[in-house]
């Protein structure tokens, strides 16, 4: 973490010790090198001064990090063995976030109590339905070059509510965006916390493999931007009379791409069992979602039944349809 921090804030640190031009102390207590004194450091491209570049990689980086940020974690580390008087560890969590505020090294990405507040995307393009995990999903976003102002997402917000459920939000939206000056784009650049530890969708329930996978494939059914649900993969369904049995049919003609656009393989209705079983048996944390919902889960979740045949997720083949 700290290699990486480093290399992200060396050409920030170079341009600042250019620009302070007066004496720094390291954390040895010696002088570190002024703009005037090079103490055996290469003069790069235009003359600057570059203390670091005679160093290999690993010293480069916790030369910069301990420059930038080594009161910080002094501080921090100090703060976190403290187990007795728990005001002082209070006080010096306090200071150790003062001295990260004081580094300048990050930028807040999120405000609004954790809402995107400086974004290029438009506001309720993507489902704001909290079940599941659609409101990740970014096929349908709209997208501008530029980044949209408080005033126009307020605006487009009281749209959204107005437009809700008449199917014209995204058209409206976008014609909307296009006449105020702002221009739309078919691609969204997005930071993640971590990265996936899996490309396995069914066996995981972190939400940082989620938020990623969860663009990768289709559904049976989705929420839309004004949380309707649509058909997906299923165009269409049918719930029985007592409510316990739900039957989907597939889209015809839809295939499995890997990541360069390849047709594998028609989807079946046995690839959704397959993916049943296989979430059940991985037991990754999904598995709760279905128990006590579907037939016999319970029951083969906790190992009393072994026969997945007995689990209520069937697949059946007609002429015309697959379901």
């Amino acid at each position: 973490m700290k290699k990486i921090l480093a290399l992200l804030l060396v050409l920030a640190m170079v341009l600042s010790l250019v620009a302070c031009g007066g004496n720094t102390t390291t954390e040895t207590g010696a002088p570190a090198a002024t703009s005037g004194e090079t103490a055996g450091a290469t003069a790069g491209a235009g003359g600057v001064v570059d203390p670091y570049v005679d160093l290999d990689y690993e010293a480069q980086s916790e030369a910069i990090y301990d420059l930038v940020l080594g009161d910080f974690e002094t501080i921090y580390e100090e703060a976190k063995a403290e187990v007795v008087d728990m005001d002082k560890r209070y006080v010096d969590m306090a200071i150790a976030e003062a001295k990260l505020l004081e580094s300048g090294t990050f930028l807040p990405l999120t405000a609004n109590g954790g809402n995107y507040g400086i974004s290029r995307l438009a506001p309720y393009t993507a489902s704001s339905v909290l079940w599941g995990s659609d409101s990740d999903r970014y096929h349908n976003v709209l997208v501008t070059t530029e980044p949209i102002t408080t005033a126009d997402r307020d605006t487009l917000k009281a749209m959204w509510a107005e437009l809700r459920g008449t199917g014209t939000w995204e058209d409206e939206c976008a014609k909307w965006l296009t006449e105020n000056g702002y221009t739309l784009k078919d691609t969204y650049t997005m930071g993640y916390a971590s990265d996936p530890q899996t490309w396995d969708i069914l066996g995981t329930s972190r939400a940082a493999d989620g938020e990623a996978l969860v663009n990768t494939y289709d559904s049976l059914v989705e929420y839309d931007s004004e949380n309707v649900m649509q058909p997906a993969l299923a165009e269409s369904w049918e719930e029985s009379e007592d409510g316990l049995t739900y039957t989907f049919h597939l889209r015809q003609g839809v295939k499995w791409v890997d990541s360069q656009g390849r047709e594998l393989a028609e989807v079946t209705a046995d690839d959704f069992v397959a993916g049943m079983q296989h979430m059940m048996d991985a037991m990754a944390g999904l598995e709760y979602l279905v128990q006590g919902v579907i037939v016999n889960a319970s029951e083969y979740i906790s190992g009393d039944i072994t026969d997945f045949t007995q689990v209520g997720v069937k697949a059946w083949c007609s002429p015309l349809l697959t379901s």
